[in-house]
């Protein structure tokens, strides 16, 4: 079994060692057979990616060296002919929360630490490659995208359950993914409202109103229609 580490700090624990982004190389070549199993990866596809400044032949060797070092780990790689892939049984297990996960039971994990929930590869840049760095922030953007339905869920949960401590911290969470989140900073403001700092209510509101409203009029509408709830109250 091979265990992924992808939200917060990266980490890959093989049955015969552990790698992270410090053996660079390695580490984001086996990011792309893990991460895009299903993907025919073909050997110059990868010497692209991993190593765009080698010559041919350089790449191709320092590819069978990646190879052998993660077959060391424990880490079953097939190679046939032009073709790289992970053997069809291994199993991966990765720490990244799903959508279909109930949100009762996940905002209890988060909230008691049980869960971590960070951002993709937290700290992962290939800088080498912007071909590389390319493929890294479009599966950080769909990883993101998952992790916020379900921490909406987690939100709207802990607010029908007046757990207001635990929706202050968890739209702080929410607000490190995706720091405009409409739903995050009204609940946050609803918090402040609800423990007696209106001013830092209004605040809140007042700065998201014109960070949105700049990028899009409409979105603004509901934190000016709760700020003056909160100025009348």
């Amino acid at each position: 079994m091979v265990l992924l580490s992808v939200m917060g700090e990266a980490v890959l624990q093989a049955p015969q060692g552990r790698l992270t982004p410090a053996a660079s190389r390695v580490f984001s070549l086996a990011l792309l057979l893990l991460l895009d199993r299903e993907h025919p990866w073909e050997r110059d596809e990868l010497v692209g990616l991993v190593w765009p400044d080698a010559s041919p032949s350089n790449g191709r060797h320092n590819l069978r060296q990646a190879l052998y070092r993660l077959r060391m780990l424990g880490i079953p790689v097939s190679a046939t002919g032009e073709r790289i892939s992970l053997a069809p049984d291994v199993v991966i297990r990765s720490n990244e929360p799903l959508p279909e996960e109930p949100a009762a039971g996940m905002s209890d994990a988060i909230v008691s630490g049980t869960r971590k929930v960070g951002q993709f590869l937290g700290g992962y840049d290939p800088s080498f490659s912007p071909l590389l760095r390319e493929w890294v922030e479009e599966r950080r953007a769909q990883a993101h995208a998952r992790v916020r339905v379900v921490l909406v869920q987690c939100l709207e949960h802990l607010r029908r359950a007046a757990r207001w401590s635990e929706l202050e911290q968890m739209s702080t969470l929410m607000l490190e993914f995706d720091p405009l989140n409409e739903t995050a900073t009204l609940f946050r403001a609803e918090v402040a409202a609800l423990s007696g700092d209106k001013v830092g209510a209004l605040r809140m509101l007042s700065e998201y109103a014109e960070e949105v409203g700049q990028v899009n009029r409409d979105i603004a509408i509901p934190a000016k229609i709760l700020r003056r709830r909160v100025s009348e109250q």
